[in-house]
C-alpha cells in the first residue's frame, strides 16, 4: 500500500531542496556576471588592439602621418587612409577612456599594454590631428569623449 502522506512529504522536501539549489545557483551566477563582463570587455579591447589593422593604423598615425596641423590633415588626408586610421584609433582610445571614466575596467589591466601608444597619440596635443583642434572642428564623438580621459590617467600614473 502507498503511503500518500510520506510521498507528499518526500516530494515537498525534494521540491524545497531543488528550489534552494536553484536559488544558490542563480546567486552564484549573478555574482560572477560582473567578472565575466569585465573579462569580456578586456578581451575585446586586447583583440582590437592586437589586430594587424589597428596596429598598422596606429603606427601610421605615429610614424608616417606627415600632417603637423589639423588644417594640413584636412587638406591632405580627408577621405583617405589617414582619416580612416584617425577614426579607428581615436575611437578605440575613446572607448578605453570611457571605460576608465565609468570604472568598468581597471587602469592597470590595460595601460601597461596601450599606455605607450596612448602617450604618443595623446588626445590633448593640439599640434597633431586628433588633438584639441580636431575636437573643436569635428562633431565626432571620439574627439569629445573618453579619449580625453587617457592623458589625465597617464599623467596621474606618472606616464
Amino acid at each position: 500500500m502507498i503511503d500518500w502522506q510520506a510521498d507528499a512529504a518526500i516530494a515537498t522536501i525534494v521540491s524545497s531542496v531543488t528550489i534552494v539549489a536553484g536559488a544558490i545557483f542563480v546567486v552564484i551566477q549573478l555574482r560572477q556576471a560582473p567578472r565575466d563582463r569585465y573579462f569580456t570587455i578586456i578581451a575585446n579591447l586586447f583583440e582590437i588592439w592586437h589586430s594587424s589593422q589597428f596596429q598598422d593604423d596606429q603606427l601610421f598615425l605615429l610614424h608616417k602621418l606627415n600632417a603637423v596641423s589639423w588644417d594640413e590633415f584636412v587638406a591632405n588626408g580627408r577621405g583617405k587612409r589617414a582619416a580612416r586610421a584617425l577614426h579607428w584609433v581615436a575611437g578605440f582610445y575613446d572607448r578605453v577612456g570611457n571605460l576608465f571614466r565609468y570604472r568598468l575596467i581597471r587602469e592597470d589591466d590595460i595601460l601597461p599594454t596601450v599606455g605607450g601608444f596612448a602617450i604618443g597619440l595623446a588626445a590633448d596635443r593640439a599640434d597633431r590631428p586628433g588633438g584639441s583642434a580636431a575636437r573643436e572642428r569635428l562633431p565626432l564623438p571620439e574627439f569629445r569623449g573618453g579619449a580625453a580621459e587617457l592623458p589625465r590617467v597617464l599623467r596621474a600614473r606618472g606616464g
